[in-house]
């Protein structure tokens, strides 16, 4: 069993890598363009041109699942490295096993 400081470490390493490879692909560049074409499929007249909304709706659903992994990985990286704080500032031995299991979910991504 990892002691929690080193848990700590890990957790913080890990969501400033995530955070890092965010930048590196643009993913905030796409949230906005999921937001756009969001705005788009959400327009009442685009339903009087079938294919064109039909389009609007394949790559608002296209968009919204490439960055699903993103979104969770945000929570994942998030919720460990506040769990470890949390943990290393109470002294919680038992939130080890919570920890290492989140941390090894985000090493499945």
């Amino acid at each position: 069993m990892a002691d929690l400081n080193e848990l700590k470490r890990q957790a913080a390493r890990v969501r400033e890598e995530a955070s890092d490879l965010r930048v590196q692909l643009h993913i905030d560049a796409r949230e906005t363009k999921l937001a756009d074409v969001a705005r788009r499929a959400e327009d009442p007249l685009l339903w009087n041109d079938p294919e064109n909304a039909q389009q609007v709706m394949s790559e608002q659903s296209r968009r919204r699942n490439e960055l699903e992994p993103w979104r969770r990985l945000d929570v994942l990286t998030e919720d460990a490295l506040l769990l470890a704080e949390m943990a290393v500032e109470a002294e919680d031995l038992d939130s080890v096993l919570e920890i290492e299991g989140n941390l090894a979910e985000i090493a499945s991504y």
